[in-house]
């Protein structure tokens, strides 16, 4: 019926059946309707449409009349009058309806379909995810919850949800935010975790009014601490805030400030450090730094060493391995935790915090770190080119160290002069064979004529290739200038290629012109008096090198003003980048780069570790001490060079390039077969597993053989979650199953300041015309946040004076007139 509708009326199909309201609306264009309007057109028609049909029929009825004669002639005329008021009279109505069907369509008049458009109220909900909102301060001392918990419990908890209840009225959109808002669906909230690294609420709403251009934005509800972390973000302040809301016009900010603004305290293991290879017997120092925020200075914090089952680890008194610190501001303390290995093999020790009241993050209260403890008995081989007095007393502690067994060469001495050492020898070994019976090569002041080409290149296979260690005491007349374009040149951690020539920076007490010791080169340099003591690194204070004493403090005063000082030193000696580690260096003297001299330098070689020390008085450290410095410096140097050889005789090392990440960053893991034969019998590619603290694995990292080191296989993964990580090398060959441990830590950016901001929300709030509500008031959400939806109406107009109905009408009348007309015989 519809359809046959559309069709009289001339419509589109559907037209009648869609949603809305029909009317009919008339737009006339009389000419002057300005003037007179469109009425008064109406009028006038109406009027003149009645005339003309009075009239018309009106005379065709006076004309009949007068066709009659005599007194039947007046009777019919009688009775012609009576026909004409009951016949014409229809005619008449015809007419006029015709005339007044026409003066409708003059009217323009149009069917109009009235319609309503609505653009719904939409509302952003974003949820920080970031880690400060792992703080769990959101709850009750009875049952604590972090921040993030809370917001999702707040909107997604029960049939009275918040989320349920703006729905009634807001389309909702939600998003999670670190920094850029990202959409998630509501079923996904409950598995987010707070990771994070950094926050950025200005951007976040920036990237929700860019994907609400044009829609009907009722504001944005933002469950956040409100703390930005974002590079120079963290560093606006609240008027900078509410300026830079108001000038990129930012939706309606509602906060939910979730998290205490005050009285928030945290400590964190920020480092823990040690050998990653140590000696049975040695004293192993664990430095660890720690950092405490809102700590009062009577809130005492314990480290403590554990294995890692959980068990104290013990000193040598049989006590647990702890320490109690003391902050008397928010600052950063170091504690040495010292210990006493005496089983051979890896071992898992871990570093814990006892957590303090308040505890901001708990997880950073540990750290894990892995050792190798390897046999403490090394094998040197030690080589000078004359009897000068730190050869002397270096040859003299190792022959008495029970733990070193000594080769020594002295290459200025007769062919029938006996050399002394543990192993005595007389000559430079050979062949790489022979060199594998060391784990240390020491090079003093020889000049490199006393080797052949093929013996330097043998050291140099024996480093790089076998994991063995290399040293070098620098002197006046050689070493190590005249190492320049050598196989050990390579070999050295520093860059000599600006030392002058023999004698340089000989400068010692004395008369001019001599040396001024027995056993001493002559030289023609000034005479000075006073010496100088090396300033330690960071690197140097860390390590075990420079170490004379258990307590950090009292061995860093030591060295700084006690220990005796020394005068000669190499000069114009540089580190080398990316492959040297400076320990030591000179108080006062710079070099070719405008650093400070280096002086005692350590590095890697291939597998191998390298040494360099810019000295030859370190005997002077005999003084007034006995052996004590002198021995524990070598001994120490000596052992930290064998370390790489003790640990490639196992056929195979796994190593990652250092101990510790943070989040985002490549942690790169490096296999070396230093067994030749087990390395021909290896594939192109080894597969490590990836697993994290509970042993769940996360990934397999391919490590690849290289092209210009087949003995080595490399691979790389991103640290993408924090914790210490496990990557475990499957059993190859004979060689056992060799795991290393990875800390990924997270950027402490989200823990500096952990208190909300509310100042910074409310800011921010204001400017947009938003408001900050409390958790508590969260139920007022809903009424808070009004609604902004539109309804908009939408016509749709179609004329009708062209519809088949209005033709069919016209015709109709006409034609019934007509037939009407020629019967009463008026045509």
């Amino acid at each position: 019926m519809n359809r046959l509708l559309e069709l009289l009326l001339g419509l589109d199909s559907g037209f009648l059946q869609r949603q809305g309201d029909v009317s009919m609306r008339f737009d006339p264009r009389w000419p002057l309707a300005e003037s007179v309007g469109h009425a008064t057109w109406n009028v006038v028609m109406i009027v003149l449409i009645a005339v003309v049909v009075w009239l018309g029929y009106r005379v065709r009825a006076g004309a009949g009349a007068r066709f009659g004669a005599g007194a039947s002639a007046g009777a019919g005329v009688a009775d012609g009058v009576g026909k004409f008021k009951i016949s014409n009279l229809g005619l008449a109505i015809l007419r006029g309806t015709f005339l007044l069907l026409l003066l409708v369509l003059l009217n323009r008049p149009s069917l109009t379909l009235t319609t309503s458009r609505i653009e719904p109220s939409v509302l952003a909900i974003l949820v920080d995810d970031s880690l400060s909102m792992a703080i769990s301060d959101a709850g009750t001392a009875e049952i604590p919850k972090s921040r993030f918990d809370a917001a999702v419990d707040l909107l997604n908890t029960g049939e009275q949800s918040l989320i349920k209840q703006l729905a009634r009225t807001h389309d909702i959109k939600l998003y999670r935010f670190s920094r850029a808002a990202e959409p998630i669906d509501l079923a996904s909230l409950s598995s987010i975790k707070a990771t994070g690294l950094s926050t950025n609420l200005v951007d976040a709403l920036e990237s929700v009014s860019r994907d609400f251009r044009g829609q009907r934005l009722a504001g944005a509800l933002v469950l956040t601490d409100g703390r930005e972390t974002s590079g120079a973000a963290k560093n606006r302040t609240t008027v900078e805030l509410a300026r830079q809301a108001r000038q990129d016009g930012l939706p309606k900010l509602f906060a939910v400030r979730l998290g205490q603004t005050s009285g928030l305290s945290n400590v964190q293991i920020e480092q823990a450090i040690a050998e990653d290879a140590v000696f049975q017997g040695d004293i192993v120092n664990v430095r660890v730094r720690v950092r405490a925020n809102g700590l009062s200075p009577e809130q005492p914090v314990t480290a403590r060493l554990t294995d890692e089952l959980g068990q104290p680890v013990r000193d040598i008194d049989g006590r647990p391995v702890e320490k109690t610190i003391r902050f008397p501001t928010d600052a950063t303390q170091e504690v040495d935790l010292q210990f006493i290995p005496t089983e051979i093999g890896q071992r898992t020790l871990r570093v814990t915090l006892d957590p303090v009241a308040g505890e901001v993050d708990p997880r950073d209260n540990q750290r894990e770190l892995r050792l190798d403890v390897v046999d403490s008995s090394i094998a040197v081989l030690l080589i000078d080119g004359y009897p000068r007095w730190e050869f002397r007393y270096l040859r003299q502690e190792l022959i008495r160290d029970r733990t070193v067994e000594v080769s020594t060469l002295l290459t200025s001495s007769d062919s029938d002069f006996a050399q002394d050492g543990d192993r005595p020898i007389s000559r430079f070994p050979l062949t790489i064979d022979e060199l594998k019976d060391y784990d240390v090569v020491v090079i003093g002041d020889v000049d490199p004529r006393q080797f052949t080409d093929g013996q330097l290149q043998l050291i140099e296979e024996f480093v790089g290739k076998l994991g063995g260690g290399f040293g070098m005491i620098a002197g006046p007349r050689s070493a190590p200038q005249a190492y320049r374009s050598t196989s050990i040149e390579l070999l050295l951690p520093v860059d000599v290629s600006r030392v002058a020539g023999a004698s340089s920076g000989a400068v010692r007490p004395g008369r001019a012109g001599n040396a001024g010791a027995a056993g001493q080169p002559g030289n023609s340099q000034a005479v000075i008096s006073e010496g100088f003591r090396p300033v330690l690194t960071p690197a140097g204070r860390e390590g075990g090198i420079f170490r004379f004493f258990p307590d950090s403090q009292v061995n860093d005063e030591y060295i700084k003003d006690t220990i005796q000082p020394l005068f000669w030193f190499c000069r114009d000696v540089t580190a080398k980048p990316g492959v040297a580690q400076v320990l030591a260096q000179h108080p006062t003297s710079t070099g070719p780069d405008g650093k400070p001299s280096p002086l005692v330098v350590v590095g890697r070689y291939g597998a191998g570790r390298t040494f360099f020390s810019g000295l030859d008085e370190t005997w002077r450290w005999r003084f007034y001490t006995g052996e004590g410095q002198f021995n524990s410096f070598w001994v120490q140097s000596l052992r930290y060079l064998a370390r790489g050889r003790k640990l490639g005789q196992r056929k195979l090392a796994f190593s990652i390039d250092r101990p510790s990440y943070q989040l985002g960053e490549q942690v790169r893991l490096s296999v070396r077969v230093p067994d030749g034969e087990l390395s021909r019998q290896l594939p192109g590619e080894l597969r490590v597993q990836v697993a994290d603290e509970s042993g769940r694995a996360l990934r397999e990292v391919v490590l690849t053989r290289l092209l210009d080191e087949p003995d080595r296989f490399t691979g790389s993964f991103p640290a993408d979650q924090a914790g210490v990580l496990q990557a475990v090398l499957p059993a190859v060959g004979d060689s056992d199953m060799i795991r290393q441990a990875i800390e990924v830590g997270v950027p402490r950016v989200e823990f500096e300041t952990p208190e909300a901001d509310e100042a910074a929300l409310t800011a921010l709030a204001q400017a947009t015309g938003g408001r900050v509500i409390e958790a508590k008031d969260a139920n007022t959400i809903p009424s808070v946040i009004t609604s902004a939806k539109k309804i908009i109406p939408q016509q749709q107009s179609r004329l009708l004076w062209g519809a088949p109905i209005v033709f069919l009408l016209l015709v109709g009348l006409l034609l019934s007139e007509w037939i009407g007309r020629k019967k009463a015989g008026l045509i």
